[in-house]
């Protein structure tokens, strides 16, 4: 018999057949047998991954026969284009700040006061936040890992 078998197999005799587990202690008899059941196959899987001729863990090998293994593996492919981000973000800030110098510069002009100075800034206002986006879209391992 296997453990899961042995173990409901016992629970059922005791509760059914012999009736020695009184009906209000059922609950906490069927909560023992769960654990006893739980602790048992951890003991298995822990004997069995810790054998030397085994390829991959229990676990994996079961994913695997069923279909649903996914292998762990980094997909923050974000850090060798954390470099070109940041210069980008830079590019257009240093875009953003030169164009609202240059409509300070220029207010007086009539095609940039026709454009009001003022909505001016705001869209170079505007253009700077949104290159400020750039920076935490741009996570890197090294700097955000949470388990160190």
């Amino acid at each position: 018999m296997s453990v899961l078998d042995k173990e409901v197999n016992e629970y059922l005799v005791r509760a059914v057949v012999d009736g020695s587990i009184p009906e209000e202690d059922k609950d906490g008899e069927r909560f023992k047998t769960a654990q006893t059941i739980t602790e048992q196959w951890e003991q298995i899987i822990r004997a069995f991954d810790s054998r030397g001729d085994t390829v991959a863990p229990i676990l994996e090998t079961y994913q695997r026969l069923r279909g649903v293994y996914v292998p762990n593996e980094d997909r923050n492919y974000l850090d060798d284009f954390r470099p070109i981000g940041l210069a980008l973000m830079a590019f257009l800030w240093a875009l953003a700040l030169g164009f609202g110098l240059w409509v300070y510069a220029k207010r007086e002009k009539t095609v940039v006061k026709a454009s009001q100075p003022f909505f001016l800034w705001l869209i170079c206002l505007g253009t700077m936040v949104m290159a400020a986006s750039i920076y935490p879209s741009l996570p890197s391992s090294e700097l955000f890992a949470t388990n160190q």
